[in-house]
């Protein structure tokens, strides 16, 4: 016969590897560029350290290698969460240069060509022929 405690063990055992199983999908999913909901997390990982905290000392450490394994998902979710926020900020800087070189283009030929031979006043207006530029 199992004692209370061993079938708590189970029971949160497999708690954790719901919760491992929840996080990896959620991690291939952003690698594919979905979006994440991470709503209830904490939640669900604060009663999984409750109830491991519950547990007695030689029945929760029978559950390390589970946390241990949690915290592997975990960490691996965060990577792919940082790769995807890299990748899409680069994505965003790409458009954005294409937004703007689309918009502005490139300079071409002016479409009228200066005058250069007539000289000018320090305003830009030309000075009729024979007459110097004036400094008013």
């Amino acid at each position: 016969m199992t004692s209370p405690d061993t079938h708590q063990r189970g029971t949160v055992r497999a708690d954790m590897e719901a919760l491992a199983a929840t996080l990896d999908d959620a991690r291939a999913g952003v690698a594919a560029g979905d979006g994440l909901d991470l709503t209830g997390l904490d939640q669900r990982v604060g009663g999984l350290c409750a109830a491991v905290a519950a547990l007695p000392r030689d029945e929760a450490r029978a559950l390390a290698a589970g946390l241990e394994r949690l915290l592997d998902v975990l960490g691996a979710l965060a990577d792919t969460i940082g790769e995807r926020q890299q990748a899409t900020a680069a994505e965003q800087e790409q458009n954005a240069r294409r937004r703007a070189a689309a918009a502005y283009g490139r300079p071409g030929p002016l479409a009228v060509p200066l005058d250069t031979s007539s000289p000018r006043h320090p305003s830009g207006d030309r000075v009729p022929d024979g007459e110097p530029p004036s400094d008013t």
